[in-house]
């Protein structure tokens, strides 16, 4: 079976972006929420994993000191954002230990990792964060469409991830953030995905 990531060595981000059923199904509605949140970031030191081809970056790196992380740098299109190439689980060894941020965002990455690889990921994000810092990270949910999205990925050879609601909070019990909030992504009733809002506890 595929490892989905490596998959995209060989493509531009013309491909990458090409339209598919899912995303036609719930990408708009997806989008929608994910710009909404991130064009209120102004000012903000932000790091963000999983960048693609800055889809989502656009949205705030004009209002921002953003850099990002992704394994195939090679999508990104924009100028001016600085790019590490590298696997968002070895976080500490791609950042300097003074990095701090204010925001550390990540969309539609998760699908492929392990609950292991999340983990980790999420525990070193606690660290790069600065003291009121906030992770926004987004899941594909165990709903049908969810479960219909993975299986399709499946037939192809490729293997992704989807997490149950208790697992992604069981997850994130385990890093040292605290849930805060999450909203629902659905369309025809049936639930994608969940944009989880994250945050330190208190007394970190």
């Amino acid at each position: 079976m595929k490892i989905n990531y490596e998959r995209y060595n060989q493509l531009d981000s013309q491909a990458y972006e090409k339209t598919t059923l899912m995303s036609v199904l719930v990408g708009k509605e997806c989008d929608k929420i994910i710009f909404d949140i991130v064009s209120q970031l102004k000012n903000k030191n932000i790091l963000e994993l999983g960048c693609g081809t800055g889809r989502y970056t656009k949205m705030y790196f004009h209002n921002n000191n953003v850099k990002c992380i992704d394994i195939n740098p090679h999508l990104f299109t924009l100028k001016n954002v600085p790019v590490i190439k590298g696997n968002v689980t070895q976080l500490n060894h791609l950042l300097s230990k003074e990095e701090r941020f204010d925001f550390i965002t990540s969309f539609w990455m998760t699908e492929y990792l392990t609950k292991e690889e999340i983990t980790t990921t999420l525990s070193y994000c606690n660290e790069f964060l600065d003291k009121n810092g906030v992770v926004i990270i987004s899941f594909i949910s165990k709903g049908l469409l969810g479960r219909f999205y993975i299986s399709g990925a499946k037939i192809k050879g490729i293997k992704k991830y989807c997490y149950s609601k208790n697992k992604i909070k069981e997850i994130i019990l385990k890093t040292g953030l605290e849930l805060e909030k999450s909203v629902s992504v659905k369309r025809m009733g049936f639930e994608l995905g969940k944009i989880m809002f994250l945050i330190k506890p208190k007394g970190f």
